[in-house]
């Protein structure tokens, strides 16, 4: 096994203006109440981190995904078992479901889809429900195709050698999506 090394000063601008917006979405979310704001706290600098990395190395930690799902897993669990106890058991088999399907689909789609990219879903999905990942998926996939759009116009046969870091695009969709529909934080 290697080591991964990681440059932060890599594309620092770019790293810096996704943690902007991170702070930026914080900020709105700080009247929501403290459940909600724990949330947002750590499913936005987790998805941060995870997009620092993915933009740098185009590979993500695995051990810090999957401490980053715990986590925001916990945070919504206490809370659910504080303020509405009735619903623990379908909350815990949804997410063991939830954990299986995208566990097999990184199997099924290896070489095509990264597996950080699930790890980074799982977190969406757990902090803004399925309807929040679809939106937040559909304005990741119109960013990167916008970024690309000249590459697919001017050379589209090189297309299928470009391994795009999908993760930032999910962060920027994740925070739109926190932005503009604040009731779809699923606590």
């Amino acid at each position: 096994k290697t080591k991964m090394k990681m440059n932060l000063n890599y594309k620092s601008g770019h790293s810096l203006f996704l943690l902007g917006i991170g702070i930026f979405t914080i900020l709105q979310h700080l009247n929501s109440g403290a459940g909600i704001l724990l949330l947002c706290l750590a499913s936005i600098g987790f998805l941060w981190w995870l997009s620092v990395q993915d933009n740098a190395t185009k590979t993500i930690n695995a051990y810090f995904a999957y401490a980053a799902i715990f986590i925001v897993f916990m945070i919504q669990f206490c809370y659910i078992c504080r303020y509405a106890v009735n619903t623990v058991y379908w909350y815990l088999i949804k997410n063991i479901i939830l954990i299986i399907v995208l566990k097999l689909l990184s199997k099924h789609l290896k070489g095509k889809i990264g597996e950080g990219d699930f790890d980074a879903a799982y977190i969406i999905i757990l902090c803004v429900g399925f309807e929040g990942f679809i939106y937040t998926f559909m304005i990741a996939c119109s960013l990167a195709v916008f970024k690309y759009i000249p590459l697919i116009i001017t050379d589209f046969k090189s297309l299928k050698k470009i391994s795009v870091p999908f993760i930032p695009y999910m962060y920027i969709g994740y925070l739109v999506v926190l932005l503009l529909w604040k009731e779809m934080i699923a606590i």
